[in-house]
C-alpha cells in the first residue's frame, strides 16, 4: 500500500543569505512577488526550520474571525506563526533567524540556489481544542503577545 502525505508542501525559491551579526552565509527560502500574496514564510527560533501559511486557508481565517479587529498585519503573521503545530518539535516565528547564531538580522541575497519543498503549517492542536476552548486561546496569545 503506498503511504500517503497529508502535508501539503510548497515548492519555494532558495537564495543566497546574509547574517548581520554574525556574518555566516547560508540558504533561505523566498517567495517571489508573483507567488506571495496572503503566503508567508514561517522560520524556526532555530532558523533550521522552515514553512509556509496562507492567509486565506480555513485555519487562518478561523483565527482572523477570533483575532482583535486592531492587531493589524504584521501582528497576524505573528499569531499565525505562534499558533501553529510545532515542526520537529520546534515553534515557528514571521522572522527569519540566522541557523547560526539565531538572530533575526537576516537578509537574502540576489543569488538564487535551487528550490527547496516546504511544508505547510498545521494547526491541528487548535482544531482539535472545543470551540469555547480555541476562542480562549487565541485571544490569550493575544493579549500575551500584543498588549
Amino acid at each position: 500500500m503506498k503511504k500517503v502525505n497529508l502535508v501539503k508542501e510548497k515548492n519555494v525559491s532558495v537564495f543566497k543569505a546574509r547574517c548581520g551579526s554574525c556574518f555566516h552565509d547560508f540558504e533561505m527560502p523566498q517567495l517571489s512577488a508573483m507567488q506571495s500574496y496572503g503566503e508567508y514564510i514561517f522560520s524556526s527560533e532555530d532558523g533550521k526550520v522552515y514553512a509556509y501559511a496562507h492567509a486565506f486557508s480555513a485555519s487562518s481565517k478561523l483565527i482572523q474571525v477570533i483575532l482583535p479587529k486592531d492587531i493589524g498585519a504584521e501582528n497576524f503573521q505573528v499569531a499565525l506563526a505562534g499558533l501553529a503545530d510545532r515542526i520537529l518539535g520546534r515553534s515557528m516565528t514571521n522572522r527569519k533567524h540566522c541557523p547560526n547564531c539565531h538572530s533575526t538580522s537576516t537578509s537574502a541575497l540576489d543569488t538564487k540556489v535551487g528550490e527547496w519543498s516546504i511544508p505547510e503549517v498545521q494547526y491541528s492542536g487548535l482544531i482539535s481544542m472545543d470551540r469555547d476552548d480555541v476562542i480562549e486561546h487565541v485571544l490569550n496569545f493575544a493579549k500575551e503577545n500584543f498588549s
